[in-house]
């Protein structure tokens, strides 16, 4: 019970960070500029304005040159500065380097254009712009500030008060007692006009942060339970945010195909996992509704991923109670369909892993397949890229051929075992492709795939598939990632064989950076 509240009280300190994820700001994404395979990593500020970090990787050869452009989601690039240079990094080639200012709040993309021997190519890649926090100012910078106001407030007392006292007197003559009456009432009513300016200077500066604190990213507050419907249990999800009901936001698109990807899981035990697909019941889109699968009662999670009109993508979080299951679904007479791409797996509890340990490198999927993560590193680092690749083995010795699942290779969720972050993956990286193609279609260019993109998929790792993929192909993999926080994770890898989706199960251990 302790472990479940205490799961639950950091999962519910970690909303503010519920966009697009929960507890990780940055954007990876590997995919092609034309005709040229890159890969890119953007690190919001995490404030507003703020200049956000910009790293673009080529995966071949021949690019001479990579320039980036921010462009919010209401202007168009017409409308948007122009682009910057990324510089290449000293001694590394391939690696191209920039910052860019993210002037306001909302959806953006940043298009990258890479110039080389195959002539320009450009890829679009969205993020959101958001305030998460408010920096603080330092002690020491307060105290110089502070002695630098008294400081100039003295010199205009003293001034206005030499001003009055002497601008008028004659060379050599003595300075009346009038004056200096006159002097010192002046420097008193200059002292009152400084202490009104500096009170409407900081009521000013009160009015900006009071606004400043109105903008902080908050999600959109959600209410949730599981209604009995036909003996079958429906998970029901309503938002009742205000900003939503006032039109605040832009309306829902669907990403691959769908208008919610919802991750549910069992907690703390992480042991009972699903990957299934609300849908609305009203024209608001207010509620959504899913019929729960048939896994064990408890306390479960759900992490709901949904994607606006203006490309901006943010993650619905809450927790609800789940009855037990009476093993009989009545599906026939239901508002609702079980949605054909809904998949689950009753796997195993929580390990206890030790400080000193990785992973579990190996894992069953079931009595026929078998996943291992290829070159698993012997330690995992905060901040530090981690290659994800996964090979699906099939027991008994079979062909394996993978499918797409829901446009895509594979599906990966990632979660912190105290809840305070949860990723989304999918072999082009963490962005949601919706946004992506609704920047595409914005800047008036093709987008590069759609609902049949099958991801990053080959042999030997060696080349970027883009839309291709071999059939015969035992290999799924991701961008490499960077996890946000040292701690226990576990992982969920998803793809499809003959038609089945299978879920393979990761538990790792993260180490903080070494501090020399």
């Amino acid at each position: 019970m302790k472990k479940k509240l205490l799961f639950i009280s950091i999962l519910l300190g970690c909303f503010s960070f519920s966009f697009a994820h929960v507890g990780s700001l940055n954007v990876f994404y590997e995919g092609k500029a034309g005709p040229y395979p890159i890969r890119v990593i953007i690190r919001p500020p995490g404030v507003v304005p703020g200049l956000a970090e910009i790293t673009v990787r080529s995966l071949g050869e021949g690019v001479e040159k990579v320039m980036v452009q921010p462009v919010k989601w209401d202007t168009g690039p017409e409308g948007s500065p122009p682009p910057d240079v990324a510089m290449n990094i000293s001694g590394d080639e391939t690696l191209f380097h920039s910052e860019l200012w993210l002037m306001d709040f909302g959806s953006y993309s940043v298009n990258v254009e890479v110039y080389g021997e195959q002539g320009r190519g450009r890829a679009i890649v969205p993020v959101n712009s958001v305030a998460t926090k408010q920096l603080e100012m330092s002690l020491l910078l307060k105290g110089i500030l502070s002695a630098l106001m008294i400081f100039l407030v003295s010199g205009g007392i003293t001034i206005v008060g030499a001003a009055v006292r002497e601008s008028t007197l004659e060379s050599g003559s003595k300075t009346s007692k009038e004056r200096i009456k006159k002097s010192k009432i002046s420097m008193l009513l200059g002292t009152l006009v400084f202490i009104g300016l500096l009170y409407g200077g900081r009521m000013w500066w009160t009015s900006i942060e009071n606004l400043y604190q109105e903008n902080l990213f908050k999600p959109i507050e959600v209410t949730s339970e599981v209604v009995i419907e036909n003996d079958t249990r429906i998970l029901q999800i309503s938002i009742t945010d205000e900003n939503w009901k006032k039109g605040l936001y832009t309306p829902l698109i669907p990403d691959h195909g769908k208008m919610m990807h919802t991750y549910l899981i069992r907690i703390p035990e992480l042991d009972a996992f699903s990957h299934i697909h609300p849908v609305s019941i009203d024209k608001d889109q207010n509620t959504f509704q899913v019929i729960v699968p048939p896994l064990p009662g408890g306390n479960y999670v759900f992490f709901a991923d949904i994607t606006h009109e203006s490309g901006f993508a943010q993650t619905l979080v809450d927790t609800v109670l789940v009855p037990e299951f009476s093993g009989v679904e009545k599906l026939d007479n239901l508002t609702i369909s079980r949605d054909a791409d809904d998949s689950w797996r009753m796997g195993y509890s929580l390990p206890e892993l030790e400080i000193d340990s990785a992973v579990q490198a190996s894992n069953v999927v079931n009595e026929k397949y078998q996943m291992e993560w290829i070159n698993l590193p012997d330690r995992i680092i905060v901040g530090t890229e981690v290659e994800f690749s996964f090979k699906i083995k099939d027991i008994e010795g079979g062909h394996l051929s993978l499918e797409p699942y829901m446009g895509m290779l594979s599906h990966a969720g990632i979660l912190k075992t105290d809840g305070s972050v949860f990723l989304h993956l999918h072999p082009i990286g963490s962005i949601s492709m919706a946004s992506q193609q609704q920047f595409e279609r914005q800047a008036g260019i093709k987008p590069q795939h759609g609902s049949e993109h099958k991801g990053h998929l080959d042999m030997d790792h060696s080349q970027y598939m883009g839309d291709g993929m071999h059939k015969s192909s035992e290999v799924v993999s991701y961008p490499p990632i960077e996890f946000p926080q040292p701690g226990q994770y576990r992982i969920w890898i998803q793809v499809k064989v003959k038609g089945e989706v299978l879920s393979g199960i990761f538990d790792i251990y993260v180490h903080p950076q070494i501090v020399s």
